[in-house]
């Protein structure tokens, strides 16, 4: 989770130690993206930017990459928030693997080892509630039924 991120880094107490902030990657975690900028902010030294499209499956959610500010992600929050924090010439990766997707099988037992000790509130803030933005109606990406490819 990113607050055994920020305590790992406190621990170490090193100017050499700090976080590349991947606005997509907190989701998979089931970590709140904008509440992740204010936890791990201060020790940012880098960012990387991507979006997603996301479903539910069966055994939890499916996360499409699509173009930036075409997806689920709310990136203007996420990124008003995570400048409070860093310097501004903090370094920006753009990832743009459109179409790539992978489940996060949140529904089967055998996900939640690693997260055990997680709160009722962080279990209850899943990828479709509070980080979540309503579908885009400006883009012009169109996941296919199957996922298999964007149009």
């Amino acid at each position: 989770s990113v607050e055994e991120l920020r305590d790992l880094i406190r621990r170490l107490d090193s100017p050499q130690v700090g976080v590349i902030f991947d606005v997509g990657n907190t989701v998979g975690t089931l970590d709140d993206p904008i509440e992740a900028a204010d936890i791990v902010g201060p020790y940012t030294v880098a960012t990387h930017y991507k979006d997603f499209a996301i479903e539910e499956v069966t055994r939890g959610f499916r996360f499409t990459m699509v173009p930036l500010g075409c997806g689920s992600l709310r990136l203007r929050e996420i990124t008003d928030r995570l400048l409070k924090h860093i310097d501004p010439d903090t370094g920006l990766s753009i990832e743009m693997m459109n179409g790539q997707h992978f489940e996060v099988k949140w529904l089967e037992d055998r996900f939640w080892i690693p997260y055990r000790n997680r709160s009722a509130r962080q279990v209850a803030a899943t990828p479709t509630n509070s980080f979540c933005k309503r579908k885009s109606t400006s883009c012009r990406t169109r996941i296919t039924s199957d996922s298999s490819r964007i149009e």
